[in-house]
């Protein structure tokens, strides 16, 4: 198991410094790409890391790390172009209407003194909602048109292709 975790964790740390190169670029792509490589998988990642050292500051390293990728592609994306943030003109879907109303409302009820649960402890649910939300929200937003296509035979050279 901890040869597993070793590779695991190799392979993260430097898929991680790939899609984080790419974000400051300005490549939302590959933001995407990470969406879909790691957290179906997130929760496996954290138990095999955990199973393989069992070092907790090892299994938060990888927890914080990606809430560290979607801060950063936040802030290079909304603060990172040339055109300034507040002169920009936003064009808002209903999906994204709906998703502001749908987090103004969590925002509300995470405040309210309603149930049991402590403040910290209905913040983690919330952010916990939004992260779900955001998701299915950025999913829904993929263009087909503007994902490039590559064949094989761009990628080989015609030399090593037998006709």
């Amino acid at each position: 198991m901890t040869v597993v975790a070793i590779i695991l964790l190799i392979l993260y740390i430097g898929f991680i410094g790939f899609v984080l190169k790419k974000i400051f670029e300005g490549d939302a792509y590959y933001f995407l790409l990470y969406i879909l490589f790691t957290l179906p998988f997130y929760s496996t990642f954290q138990l095999i890391i955990f199973k393989g050292f069992n070092i907790i500051p090892l299994v938060n390293f990888f927890k914080y790390s990606k809430d560290f990728v979607f801060i950063t592609a936040f802030f290079v994306f909304i603060f990172g172009n040339k055109e300034s943030f507040y002169e920009r003109k936003w064009q808002l879907t209903l999906l994204d209407k709906l998703f502001l109303v749908f987090m103004t409302l969590t925002f509300f009820y995470t405040l309210i003194p309603l149930g049991e649960s402590s403040l910290l402890s209905k913040i983690i649910y919330a952010k916990n909602t939004k992260d779900e939300v955001w998701l299915n929200n950025a999913t829904q937003k993929i263009d087909p048109a503007n994902i490039k296509y590559y064949s094989l035979k761009e990628k080989i050279p015609s030399y090593a292709v037998k006709s």
